[in-house]
């Protein structure tokens, strides 16, 4: 059984199926579901906020709206979801070292806990 074959549903779901694909050495299945693991988690907060994030492109404004929303001029969430989306890629095109990998999952990781941190505040306005 792959990590395809289950049904997830939350970004913590992705995020331990992740660690189990990393751990027995499945660089790509680790990649791809610590990716979803971030896109999970901002949809979630998206519906809340009654904003779209069905797409990449969805995801990434809403990044930007958190970066707005949270006061952070330096991008820090779009540049967090453009290392997860990096994921992703290499996944399909293998451009990262495995020890590259080991070393950028924590900064993703530190990501959908500090999304989850802002669904369970509810910081997150309707306008």
């Amino acid at each position: 059984m792959t990590a395809h074959d289950l049904v997830f549903k939350s970004p913590n779901d992705y995020l331990a199926a992740a660690d189990r694909e990393f751990a027995a050495g499945n660089h790509d299945e680790g990649s791809i579901l610590l990716t979803q693991s971030v896109h999970c988690a901002l949809a979630q907060l998206a519906k809340e906020a009654g904003k779209p994030a069905g797409t990449r492109d969805e995801l990434r404004e809403f990044a930007k709206w958190l970066d707005e929303q949270h006061g952070y001029s330096d991008g820090w969430h779009a540049q967090r979801l453009l290392a997860a989306n990096g994921f992703d890629d290499n996944a399909r095109y293998h451009f990262m070292h495995p020890d590259d990998i080991d070393l950028a999952q924590p900064p993703v990781r530190e990501f959908v806990v500090t999304l989850l941190s802002y669904q369970q505040k509810q910081t997150l306005s309707h306008d």
